[in-house]
């Protein structure tokens, strides 16, 4: 009778390590759906990542372009002014020129 009860404790626990055999195989099923799907989120993040930075470098492309220009379109303003200042004197002299007739 004790060998009796000493199998009915061992078809017990082994019917219990069956059980929860089981049961991990079902949390590692869901471990492994969750790790995909953050597997998919992280690479979308990553796309994500690579699209926001491509778009970064051509703003700041664009802005530096945009710098150069108006910085071009400053000097081209004062050699613009001083070749007007100089025709204005030249100016003034046909002027004085003329009056002097």
């Amino acid at each position: 009778e004790s060998k009796q009860t000493e199998l009915d404790s061992v078809a017990a626990s082994l019917t219990e390590a069956q059980e929860s055999s089981s049961s991990l195989g079902e949390k590692i099923e869901e471990l492994t759906k969750n790790l995909e799907a953050a597997r998919g989120d992280l690479t979308k993040t990553l796309s994500a990542k690579e699209q926001l930075e491509a778009l970064h470098k051509a703003t700041t492309d664009e802005s530096t372009d945009a710098k150069s220009e108006a910085a071009a379109c400053q000097q081209q303003a004062t050699l613009l002014a001083v070749e007007k200042t100089k025709l204005e004197g030249q100016v003034k002299a046909l002027e004085a020129d003329v009056a002097s007739l």
